[in-house]
């Protein structure tokens, strides 16, 4: 067995325009937040990393956030190449719910909500957690039980589905129609 390693951040090698070497100094950043060579300090027993000044803003509120980065939402998500160039990354599922919820409100067009597969095959302990427990349950790497789109929203792919064709996990798609 050979072990190889990823050095390169290949998202941010990618990125047309700004300042190359802003760029590079922020990719090592990220390496070495990976690679855990960022010292760290204790605060409520957790072990954190300090951020660099210029990544860091504070903002109010959702809406404040979701204003400084997409500016006008609803005109914003028409634009491919400025969304190729925005987003807003959270560390928590729950404030990355929030904000698709904030965002998805303000998008233009009918909403479609589809909901997961959610039946018993009756068995022997089948009934131990009622259908509702088991679809409040959120699953990192897969979609929430309720999922509400919209065209013209970005989704993330999950599952690398055809890398031939660029397909692969992690690639935003544009929702262009939705059916049932």
């Amino acid at each position: 067995m050979e072990v190889h390693k990823l050095t390169k951040n290949m998202h941010i090698m990618g990125v047309e325009g700004g300042n190359k070497d802003e760029q590079l100094r922020f990719a090592d950043y990220l390496l070495s937040v990976g690679d855990g060579r960022e010292p760290t300090f204790m605060h409520r027993d957790l072990d954190l990393i300090s951020l660099p000044e210029g990544i860091c803003l504070r903002m109010r509120d959702v809406h404040e956030l979701i204003s400084f980065t997409f500016l006008d939402v609803a005109r914003q998500f028409r634009d491919v190449e400025f969304l190729r160039s925005h987003a807003i990354l959270t560390p928590l599922n729950k404030d990355l719910d929030e904000i698709n919820a904030r965002v998805v409100e303000q998008l233009l067009g009918d909403v479609y909500t589809f909901y997961s597969a959610n039946s018993v095959v009756e068995c022997e302990g089948s009934n131990v957690h009622p259908i509702e427990y088991l679809n409040s349950l959120q699953a990192s790497g897969c979609p929430p039980h309720k999922l509400v789109l919209k065209t013209g929203m970005i989704v993330i792919l999950l599952r690398s589905i055809a890398s031939h064709k660029g397909l692969y996990n992690g690639t935003r798609l544009i929702i262009f129609r939705l059916g049932r």
